[in-house]
């Protein structure tokens, strides 16, 4: 949150405004889907049949960000740092998440650095699922999205900005200065003189 304190001093009097700025929230969507071609995994259980699709996010201002999915089907979300390894799904692994963002959609919360990678992971809840989906990146700033599996179905992207409101307080303040006068009484004495004359 950015927030900016002036303050305007006048004579007998004292205003100050507090001028208080939200954060500009960023929103990036990409797009994509889980098909017969999409790679597969043991997310859980004794079957190879989960579909997954990995994908980088391009981080160019450090931060907190929320990853949130929207889709028909019960999605499944993982975030990972520097690598994946879908033999070795603890390795790496930052968050997991199944339905935080209710209607069957994970939330995947987290600071996120600048220059390192992180790989969003989306899956499936149940085996053998397939179905369109996007994910939705909220922070300081946009990010970049690159698919680095096999064989993906073609997708997209979009970044949005949005603005919170600005909320400003005023507050006034009011000096009385006292001012004191000081009377000087000044005395002043007369000394009289006399004089004597003599006659011869």
């Amino acid at each position: 949150m950015f927030c900016f304190l002036i303050d305007i001093i006048t004579y007998m009097h004292s205003n100050t405004f507090h001028i208080i700025i939200g954060p500009t929230i960023v929103k990036s969507i990409y797009s994509g889907e889980l098909t017969y071609d999409s790679d597969q995994f043991f997310r859980t259980g004794n079957t190879n049949s989960y579909y997954y699709q990995a994908i980088d996010i391009i981080v160019n201002i450090t931060g907190n960000y929320t990853v949130k999915s929207n889709s028909t089907i019960d999605t499944f979300g993982y975030l990972y740092i520097y690598s994946f390894n879908k033999t070795k799904l603890s390795i790496n692994q930052v968050t997991k998440n199944d339905d935080k963002s209710g209607s069957l959609q994970f939330t995947l919360i987290s600071a996120l650095q600048s220059g390192v990678r992180y790989i969003v992971i989306v899956t499936t809840y149940s085996p053998d699922v397939r179905g369109p989906f996007s994910i939705t990146v909220s922070g300081p700033a946009t990010v970049g999205f690159h698919v680095n599996t096999a064989a993906t179905k073609p997708s997209s992207s979009v970044t949005t900005t949005t603005r919170t409101t600005t909320t400003t307080t005023r507050t006034t303040t009011t000096t009385t200065r006292t001012t004191t006068t000081t009377t000087r009484t000044t005395t002043t004495t007369s000394k009289a003189s006399t004089t004597s004359t003599t006659s011869t």
